[in-house]
C-alpha cells in the first residue's frame, strides 16, 4: 500500500501562527487541514509528516504515532501539501495515480506521487509530469477567516453521520428551548452536556450553528451561523457573526466576526475581533479591538518583518496573533497586524502592524525575558489543567533566541 506524507514547509505568509505549529495544524471550518485529510483517508492514516526542522520535536510529540522527517520517501509514496483543502474526489484521484506525477492547482504543487526513492529535501525539486486540477489553496493566514464560513458549511455536509461527530439536532434533543430564540432550528446542533441559557438567539439562516461537547452559551448571546464552537468553550453575552470557529476551551465575549481561534484562548471582555486568527493561550485585555478594513477600502498589506510587507489582495483583513501573546486593556490593533508568540502588547493608541515574538510593549526594542515569559505561560496553562511539554517549551525558547539573538 502506498504510504502518505503530509508536507508543511515554512512559509512567511503563515506567520505568526506557523512559528509554533505546522501549517497542517491550522484550523479552517470544523477541522484543521490535517484532521480533514485524516477524515478523508478514513482507516488509511498518513504515515509521515515533513516539517521545518525547528518544529520537528514539537510535532513528533503531538503526533507520536507518525514518523516525522524521515530520511527518505519511497517510490509510490504520496506527498500531500499541508495547506490544501482536499476533497474526497481529489484525494481519490491522487491515490489512484500509478505513475510518478505532480498535481498542481493554478500552477502550484499540491501533491506528488513519487516515481523513485528521494530525500525529503528533494520534494520540491522533482521534475515530474504535471496534472492540473482545481483545489482550494489559501494564499496565507489572512485567507483563513475569509474562507471559514464556506468551509464550515462544506465540512458539515461532508460528515456522513452526525453520530460520528458526536452532535445531534437541538430540536428533539430534549433540551428546553422555550426561552431560546431560534431561526432555522433544523440546522442548529448540540452535543453532550451543551448548555444554553435563556434569552440566547441562535440563527442558522445562513449556515449551521454547531455547539460541541460541554459548550456553554450564556444569556444575552447572539450567534449567527455558519458557526462552530469546539468542546469546553464558554460564550459570555457575545455577538458573533457567521464564519467563526472557536477551538476548544476558549472563553469568548464581545463582538466577533468571521474569525478563527485555535483554542485555549481568552477573549472574555467587550471589544471587536474581525477577520482574525488567534493561536492558543492568547489573552485579549478588556476593550481590545482590531480594524479589518481600511478607510479607503484599498488592499491590506501584511507585514512579515518590520520593513517587509505583502499585498494580500484583500480588503477585509484583521489581526493575527501567535500563541501565548497578551494585550493590555484598550489595545487597538491595525488591519493586517502580525503579533508574534509570547508578545506582551500594551502602551495605548494604535499599535504597529508588526510586533515580533517576545516583545514587551509596542516598540519592538524591549525583550520580554524568557524566564518571565516562561513563568507566565506555565501559570496560564496550569489554570486550564494543561501541562506544556518540554518540546513545546524548548520550541518557544528557540523562537525567543531567533528573534532576539543580538540582544544582550
Amino acid at each position: 500500500m502506498k504510504k502518505i506524507a503530509v508536507y508543511a514547509p515554512h512559509q512567511r505568509e503563515w506567520e505568526p501562527i506557523n512559528l509554533t505549529r505546522a501549517v497542517f495544524e491550522i484550523k479552517c471550518g470544523l477541522f484543521t487541514f490535517m484532521e480533514r485529510i485524516e477524515n478523508l483517508l478514513g482507516e488509511r492514516d498518513s504515515n509521515f509528516l515533513v516539517v521545518p526542522e525547528f518544529l520537528k520535536d514539537a510535532i513528533a510529540y503531538r503526533f507520536s504515532a507518525r514518523t516525522v522527517n524521515p530520511d527518505f520517501l519511497e517510490a509510490g509514496d504520496i506527498v500531500l501539501w499541508g495547506d490544501v483543502v482536499f476533497t474526497e474526489n481529489l484525494l481519490e484521484t491522487i491515490i489512484a495515480t500509478k505513475d510518478g506525477a505532480t498535481f498542481t492547482s493554478g500552477g502550484r504543487s499540491i501533491a506528488t506521487v513519487l516515481h523513485d526513492r528521494i530525500s525529503i529535501e528533494s520534494i520540491e525539486k522533482l521534475n515530474l509530469p504535471r496534472i492540473e486540477v482545481n483545489a482550494k489553496i489559501p494564499e496565507g493566514i489572512w485567507d483563513i477567516p475569509l474562507m471559514n464560513a464556506d468551509q464550515i458549511i462544506e465540512d458539515f455536509h461532508s460528515i456522513r453521520q452526525l453520530n460520528d461527530f458526536s452532535i445531534f439536532p437541538l430540536i428533539g434533543s430534549g433540551s428546553r428551548t422555550s426561552r431560546i430564540e431560534l431561526s432555522n432550528p433544523g440546522d442548529i446542533f448540540i452535543s453532550k452536556e451543551t448548555e444554553i441559557e435563556p434569552f440566547v438567539y441562535l440563527d442558522a439562516s445562513d449556515g449551521p450553528v454547531i455547539l460541541g461537547e460541554k459548550v456553554s452559551v450564556k444569556s444575552g448571546s447572539i450567534i449567527r451561523g455558519p458557526f462552530f464552537a469546539d468542546r469546553g468553550s464558554e460564550i459570555y453575552t457575545a455577538r458573533i457573526t457567521g464564519g467563526t470557529t472557536l477551538g476548544p476551551v476558549s472563553r469568548i465575549g464581545g463582538e466577533i466576526e468571521a474569525s478563527v481561534i485555535q483554542g485555549y484562548t481568552n477573549k472574555y471582555h467587550d471589544g471587536f475581533l474581525g477577520h482574525a486568527y488567534l493561536g492558543e493561550w492568547v489573552n485579549l485585555g478588556a476593550m481590545t479591538s482590531n480594524s479589518d478594513l481600511k478607510n479607503n477600502y484599498s488592499n491590506v498589506r501584511y507585514p512579515i518583518t518590520e520593513s517587509q510587507m505583502l499585498d494580500t489582495g484583500r480588503i477585509k483583513v484583521g489581526t493575527f496573533i501567535g500563541d501565548h501573546a497578551k494585550t493590555g486593556i484598550g489595545t487597538l490593533l491595525n488591519s493586517g497586524s502580525n503579533i508574534g508568540p509570547m508578545a506582551n502588547v500594551f502602551g495605548g493608541g494604535m499599535t504597529p502592524k508588526y510586533i515580533k515574538p517576545f516583545s514587551w510593549g509596542i516598540d519592538n526594542n524591549t525583550l520580554y525575558s524568557w524566564e518571565k515569559a516562561r513563568e507566565t505561560a506555565l501559570k496560564v496553562t496550569t489554570r486550564r489543567n494543561v501541562t506544556l511539554s518540554h518540546q513545546e517549551i524548548d520550541l518557544l525558547q528557540r523562537i525567543s533566541e531567533k528573534f532576539w539573538k543580538n540582544t544582550d
